[in-house]
């Protein structure tokens, strides 16, 4: 009796028999069946707990998982409390804020994601931090600026710089000018304007100098003299630094009185703040 199947068609039964043998296996093994052999248990959404703007639009995904984790693929019926979704799985939020609902079904079985619905409405008004009162001459400082909509809510905003005086570059930040002055930071945009007022006062005394340089004054008799400071800048000092007088021979009060000794001669008169100093001759006649 013949063999009805020739040895070369035998294996090639044998070998398609064991590849399906395999792949069904696998698939067993995996718990990624065929979806007519598995019962659904749950459903995922993707996201799950997002934020968008009033308006905004999301996509969301949903998959199916068995009671062994396998995967399956499902096409749920899509439903959003606030917004409005298509059948898709795409998004359209409200142009409230809110915290909406959407959900997917597949018979009895439904899954929930929630949408924090953000609104961020044009800024009212701006504030410009830091709130600086006071800068010195040529200092440098970096501001921002903080919108807030009608509700009183921080809102983003992309602002542009100004100063009436100084220099401000696009990124917030400002150079003083070089002289005292009253300035002004201002940040702008479509729908409103914030503005921070500040003086711009003399750095630190770089040099000081005493008036009269040179006097001449009978003995025992007094003269006034007087100092000022100035900046780096040469700008000239209005603060009561609280300078400090000296005199060699005759006497000097805090407020420059010198009283000259009784004779006939030179004295020195100086001043001095910190470690800055200044110097005046005296003749002392009869």
């Amino acid at each position: 009796m013949k063999n009805k199947f020739p040895a070369k068609g035998f294996k090639v039964f044998l070998l398609l028999a064991a590849m399906v043998f395999t792949a069904i296996g696998l698939e067993a093994c995996s718990g990624n069946y065929l979806n007519d052999e598995k019962t659904l248990a749950y459903i995922k959404i993707t996201p799950d707990k997002p934020d968008v703007t009033a308006g905004g639009k999301l996509n969301f995904s949903a998959s199916g998982l068995d009671d062994k984790g396998g995967k399956m693929i499902i096409s749920p019926i899509w439903e959003a409390h606030d917004g409005r979704i298509d059948s898709e799985g795409v998004y359209i939020a409200p142009n409230f804020a809110t915290v909406d609902r959407v959900s997917a079904f597949v018979g009895s079985k439904l899954a929930t994601a929630v949408v924090n619905v953000k609104t961020y409405p044009e800024a009212e008004t701006i504030k410009i931090y830091p709130e600086l009162k006071y800068l010195s001459c040529g200092q440098k400082q970096k501001f921002r600026a903080v919108g807030f909509n009608a509700f009183g809510e921080e809102v983003p905003v992309s602002v542009r710089w100004e100063s009436r005086n100084g220099v401000i570059s696009a990124d917030g930040e400002y150079s003083a000018p070089l002289h005292p002055t009253a300035d002004a930071i201002g940040a702008k945009t479509l729908s409103a304007t914030g503005a921070l007022p500040v003086e711009i006062k003399p750095r630190e005394a770089y040099k000081i100098f005493i008036s009269p340089a040179k006097a001449s004054v009978k003995a025992l008799g007094v003269t006034k003299f007087s100092a000022s400071a100035f900046d780096i800048y040469n700008n000239r000092i209005e603060d009561d630094l609280g300078f400090r007088f000296t005199a060699l021979k005759g006497k000097i009060t805090d407020d420059g009185y010198y009283f000259a000794p009784n004779i006939i001669g030179t004295d020195e008169v100086g001043v001095s703040f910190n470690y800055i100093r200044d110097s005046a001759s005296v003749e002392l006649v009869q």
